[in-house]
């Protein structure tokens, strides 16, 4: 198995003079380990200074990133880093997918992750026991606030990773491709580990994504239709291109889950940055029609996002009603067509199949060829509803 990050990687998020100064370490405790050499030797086959050599091999001056080795190896995240089902790995998983959404990685690594404060409060727990970090969460002040360089309207919260290694941990996350700094202004994608891996990989990933991103598809104000359930995340003109292809990359992967969605569309720009850059918002939807919301929810949870969880629950519950009501269509249908067979008219095989109000619709089937809209798809109706 393919490790998704190596120490080499690792050492990348590293400046270049920190980066030297390890490979140098590494060979010198090659050395050491291997034939047993002392300062003086070493120092002269490196043609290095000695002073250098004995700080690090008896006074314990090592290299930051191998000393992050060891807190990440604490942390249950040792280098190099395999896929797993792992309580550590699972919480790194839902964390990397919070940092293409709402949260992030900053410029110093610092990792914060934006939403409702009662879903934090889960997260930050989750983070306490499995990684033993404190979290603190804060409310993010509207007038004149922001989040990465986002301006925030409304009220938001935001949750900082705290505590020994946990810039380390924000190291980690960008070496396994999360975006770093603010995301509206820099161009990113889903990382091949992700896109390649296995299916459990790809729902925990969209489900944390998902819940932090799309727009709860819910009931219409008349309750009879559902309204667009929109995946929308905002980019600078320069990196829409990108951003396309991101996107899709987020419907290829909702694909595998046959779920059915729109072509990727671009928005008007907005001016609501504090630096005044203009942003073109990029989205596209879910289809709203019955069975596809359905088979979604039934896919899917919305993680880290109760209130939108309960809104889609309560409107599935609908689609649900409304699809049990197209099977029972579908029977009358089918008892009406035997029925005609003997002459009997609309007004009599309506009574007789119970539904004396929906004489019209009989007549349509029985004139008009109409049919019931999913009369086809049965079978794929009734083993989605079980």
């Amino acid at each position: 198995m393919k490790p998704i990050i190596t120490f080499e990687d690792f050492l990348k998020t590293y400046p270049e003079r920190t980066q030297k100064r390890v490979r140098l370490y590494l060979k010198i405790i090659t050395l050491r380990n291997k034939f047993g050499y002392g300062s003086k030797k070493i120092a002269k086959i490196l043609n290095i200074s000695r002073h250098k050599i004995e700080g690090w091999l008896y006074q314990g001056n090592i290299p930051r990133p191998i000393k992050a080795l060891k807190i990440l190896n604490d942390f249950g995240l040792s280098l190099p880093l395999f896929i797993s089902k792992s309580d550590k790995f699972i919480l790194f998983l839902k964390i990397f997918a919070f940092t293409f959404g709402d949260g992030g990685v900053g410029k110093d690594f610092r990792v914060y992750l934006t939403g409702d404060s009662k879903d934090l409060e889960g997260l930050k727990e989750e983070i306490n026991n499995i990684f033993k970090l404190e979290c603190k969460i804060d409310e993010v002040k509207p007038k004149g606030s922001r989040i990465g360089g986002r301006l925030i309207k409304g009220k938001s919260f935001e949750l900082d990773v705290q505590g020994n290694g946990s810039h380390i941990i924000g190291r980690l996350l960008c070496s396994a491709g999360a975006p770093r700094g603010d995301k509206v202004l820099i161009p990113f994608l889903v990382p091949e580990w992700i896109m390649n891996g296995s299916k459990w990989i790809k729902k925990l990933f969209l489900e944390v994504l998902l819940g932090n991103e799309i727009q709860t598809p819910k009931l219409g104000s008349y309750g009879c239709h559902f309204e667009h359930a929109r995946f929308v995340m905002v980019k600078i003109k320069e990196y829409t291109k990108t951003h396309e292809m991101f996107l899709n990359q987020i419907k290829k992967l909702l694909k595998e889950f046959e779920i059915e969605t729109s072509e990727v569309k671009l928005d008007k720009p907005k001016r609501y940055r504090k630096d005044k850059r203009l942003s073109y918002p990029m989205y596209f939807q879910i289809n709203r029609n019955k069975i596809n919301l359905y088979k979604f929810h039934k896919q899917f949870k919305l993680l880290y996002a109760q209130e939108k969880q309960r809104i889609f629950d309560s409107a599935v519950r609908a689609i649900r009603r409304s699809l049990e009501n197209e099977l029972n269509k579908i029977d009358c249908f089918n008892k009406a067509m035997k029925m005609r067979n003997f002459g009997l008219g609309c007004r009599r095989i309506a009574r007789a199949v119970n539904m004396p109000d929906k004489r019209s619709m009989i007549d349509g089937w029985l004139r008009y060829s109409q049919r019931p809209i999913y009369t086809d798809k049965r079978e794929k109706l009734e083993k989605l509803l079980k």
